[in-house]
């Protein structure tokens, strides 16, 4: 019954477009937000920094230092 009053009201094809701008819209805000999410992530990851390379040395010497003296 409510289907059939709106369509009455506005139209087959005014409900129709209505939907394709609902859909659009709510594609649009969930681009949105994994974008937002993104950016999150990104800052996090930046926030982090980048370790120099001898870093990777160093923590492979610490885990042959450590297994030696296992």
């Amino acid at each position: 019954m409510p289907h059939r009053l709106v369509n009455a009201l506005l139209g087959a094809e005014s409900l129709r477009g209505i939907g394709t701008k609902a859909f659009s819209d709510l594609r649009a805000r969930i681009g949105m937000l994994f974008d937002e999410e993104a950016m999150r992530y990104v800052k996090a990851l930046d926030s982090a920094g980048i370790p120099d390379d001898s870093v990777a040395t160093r923590l492979y010497q610490a885990t042959y230092n450590l297994e030696v003296a296992r």
